[in-house]
């Protein structure tokens, strides 16, 4: 998740009953709640899937828990923070962030090196305020005021909102399947979108379609579907034509399609799309992509489009309010 919610969860993973201490020690869970996600800085100049491959990876992996929190003390050292004094709380900060992150869909190797699973529960967005400012504002109250009622409440939120996440995340899979909106046979991931837990996209593969479609779930347990559209399967023998010339080719097509899950189509101009994201619900527009070079040598391009359109941010809101 955003690094304001990483940097929260782990101050209030750091809790001390100790108030005079209470600062110190947050600040500390803070630095090893936001830790984890210094691995976003691992890039290559010519693998342009480097940092994707390896961003929650190592570092959010629950064996690497005690070692990246005692690189965080480490570095308090420079300021000349004991490590005694500092390391129970960065390693507690540092222990919130890889389960935070895997209640996303992005993905989490919270089993590496023993497994390569990327762990997604999908019952919250990446980045939503929703869950993130109340928790910040208990936060500052529960530091300003020392009353752990904000402290415990702050955990109480943060439950209940992940508990939310995974009702609607299951009460729409299980409608989509008892309605035959998809397929009983088909591979289906539900998510939230950005910034909500209400507004969810529907990613189905049968094997040969990928198709997407968005739900909204009200507050009374009414569903409000948004039809969609589909585009033809990736498949590894579909692009087998392109790996002649180039092994780079296949292998960045094999770690890209590793790290979508397999929830790949094909796109208008021959692209390769992640079809787990999208910035509109029911639509196939990519919002990340691959591309073969013409030329056959070195690695793929890797495509990023993130800027949504005024059109495409009056929709988005259109289906949030349900109409």
């Amino acid at each position: 998740m955003d690094p304001f919610t990483q940097a929260t969860l782990g101050s209030m993973g750091a809790h001390l009953k100790n108030n005079k201490t209470l600062g110190r020690s947050a600040f500390f869970g803070a630095l090893g709640g936001i830790a984890p996600d210094l691995d976003y800085i691992i890039r290559s100049g010519t693998d342009p899937l480097f940092t994707i491959e390896y961003h929650r990876q190592f570092t959010h992996s629950l064996i690497f828990i005690p070692i990246g929190s005692l690189i965080v003390s480490l570095f308090l050292r420079i300021f000349k923070v004991p490590i005694k004094e500092s390391y129970l709380f960065t390693l507690l900060g540092f222990a919130t962030h890889a389960l935070l992150d895997s209640c996303t869909n992005y993905g989490t190797q919270l089993l590496w090196p023993f497994n390569d699973l990327r762990v997604a529960w999908n019952i919250v967005a990446v980045i939503d305020p929703l869950v993130t400012v109340p928790l910040i504002v208990l936060m500052i109250i529960w530091m300003k005021t020392k009353k752990r009622m904000f402290f415990y409440c702050s955990w109480i939120w943060l439950f209940i909102y992940l508990s939310i996440g995974l009702l609607n995340r299951n009460s729409i899979l299980n409608y989509l399947f008892e309605k035959k909106i998809v397929k009983s046979n088909s591979r289906v991931m539900v998510k939230p979108t950005i910034f909500n837990n209400t507004l969810w996209r529907v990613i189905e593969d049968d094997g040969e379609q990928i198709s997407v479609l968005g739900v909204k779930r009200s507050l009374f347990g009414d569903f409000t579907i948004y039809p969609g559209s589909s585009a033809r399967k990736v498949k590894r023998v579909d692009v087998l034509q392109f790996f002649s010339d180039s092994n780079f080719f296949e292998d960045d097509f094999d770690r890209f399609n590793y790290f979508t899950d397999q929830y790949l189509h094909w796109g208008q101009n021959g692209e390769i799309i992640d079809s787990r994201y999208s910035l509109i619900p029911n639509s196939l527009d990519p919002l990340w992509s691959i591309t073969f070079k013409d030329n056959g040598h070195g690695h793929i391009l890797y495509q990023v489009t993130r800027k949504p359109s005024k059109e495409q941010r009056a929709l988005f809101l259109e289906m949030l309010r349900g109409q």
